[in-house]
């Protein structure tokens, strides 16, 4: 076996494996009712993400609104249970701002803002166990998301770059 074969096999090794098999074992545990919370934060941001997709501006401030209380509620709840606190709080206080930011706009300017709170709000999933998502990154735009469903609906520019999205996760 040659020098280059030596240095390649263990990358083979590591991306032969299912993303699932290498990712979900770094996640960490939470206690139930904290799980429980964060799983509603997703809930909400996956209605978010299907209002965003129906380029509703009703529905989007109404799903807006829900996620922004599920993240006050989440934060609250999680500044008072010691496990991991302080970088909950910090990637949730960081969703909430970007929400509450984008509710002062409307159209291109309110989708500029929540492509950052998809940003933290993907960050939750990725790292604490939570139900499974998944996770699309369109290289056109930069936006990284959350859905339920397994086709990539990019919900910040859904006409333009509608169908835009590679599965992260």
């Amino acid at each position: 076996m040659n020098f280059a074969a030596l240095i390649f096999l263990p990358f083979i090794f590591i991306f032969s494996q299912p993303i699932e098999a290498r990712i979900s074992s770094k996640r960490i545990e939470l206690t139930p009712a904290i799980r429980n919370e964060l799983n509603l934060i997703l809930q909400n941001t996956n209605q978010l993400h299907s209002a965003c997709i129906n380029d509703d501006e009703g529905s989007i401030e109404k799903a807006t609104e829900k996620v922004i209380n599920s993240l006050k509620r989440a934060t609250k709840n999680s500044s008072m249970a010691q496990v991991q606190a302080t970088h909950l709080v910090k990637i949730l206080s960081a969703a909430l701002e970007k929400l509450e930011v984008s509710q002062n706009y409307s159209g291109q300017k309110r989708r500029d803002s929540l492509l950052e709170a998809f940003k933290d709000l993907v960050q939750i999933a990725q790292v604490y166990k939570l139900e499974k998502y998944n996770i699309f990154f369109c290289n056109k735009d930069k936006a990284l998301w959350l859905q339920k469903s397994s086709m990539p609906k990019n919900p910040i520019n859904p006409k333009k770059f509608g169908k835009c999205g590679r599965l992260v996760q």
